[in-house]
């Protein structure tokens, strides 16, 4: 497996510590984008972050100076071979520097390493930069619903 990690930056395994800072970086990220930022948002995900509660899922962190920096999840779907990359959330003065693509990096090869053949991922149509991302790095954008009628774009990766 390759390293995931920079001079500046390095990916590790989410923990209960990190709990803390991941509902900031989440929270500062729905405030940003024009969604409330109340803690009704705190979805099961984000709130459980960090508590290993389910050996099926995995948190990661990207952290700089012992600072959690983003944050993303990963766990299997219903779908056979398929799981899903969710909540991938960089804090906004981090942006630009690769930090979400170490976080995706190191999902990527879990996921290959636990044998899963294809990645999705939900996401709302606010996150603008977040798509052009995931379209340039090789994630397929799946048929949807008009702007109008839905803000969901889904994406899957195959390997």
């Amino acid at each position: 497996m390759t390293a995931c990690i920079s001079f500046k930056y390095r990916v590790r395994s989410g923990h209960q510590g990190d709990a803390k800072p991941v509902r900031e970086i989440f929270l500062a990220a729905l405030r940003e984008h024009g969604f409330a930022d109340t803690e009704a948002n705190i979805n099961s995900e984000i709130a459980t972050f960090g508590a290993r509660t389910d050996p099926l899922r995995d948190d990661f962190v990207v952290v700089s100076a012992s600072k959690v920096c983003g944050f993303l999840i990963l766990r299997p779907t219903t779908q056979p071979g398929c799981a899903e990359l969710m909540k991938v959330f960089v804090a906004r003065s981090h942006r630009g520097r690769g930090v979400g693509s170490m976080l995706i990096q190191r999902c990527v090869e879990t996921a290959k390493a636990r044998g899963f053949r294809e990645l999705m991922l939900e996401t709302h149509t606010a996150f603008r930069a977040a798509r052009a991302h995931y379209e340039k790095h090789g994630w397929t954008l799946m048929p949807h619903w008009s702007g109008d009628e839905s803000t969901t774009r889904v994406y899957t990766m195959r390997f």
